[in-house]
């Protein structure tokens, strides 16, 4: 992480947390890891899936999140009740 000298100390908690702890919690669910010291669980050669910048720029990324998350709650809730 590229962090000002000065605020090292301050941001140590904060560097650690994404590179460390996050990374772990991404390995944990077989995600993508971007910190070598953390195992990946991806297998070897694995392709990963991408939408593409064509796809990012074309469309509200912000709203699609909170459409996902409206949904996933209802699924939820329903889910719940029964």
């Amino acid at each position: 992480f590229l962090v000002k000298k000065d605020k090292v100390k301050e941001l140590d908690y904060l560097v650690d947390l994404v590179s460390n702890t996050y990374g772990q919690m991404c390995a944990d669910i077989n995600a993508a890891v971007f910190n070598a010291s953390i195992e990946s669980k991806i297998p070897e050669g694995a392709k990963l899936k991408w939408l593409g910048w064509d796809y990012i720029r074309s469309h509200d990324i912000p709203a699609l999140g909170e459409k996902l998350h409206e949904e996933f709650h209802k699924s939820w809730d329903k889910k719940q009740k029964s």
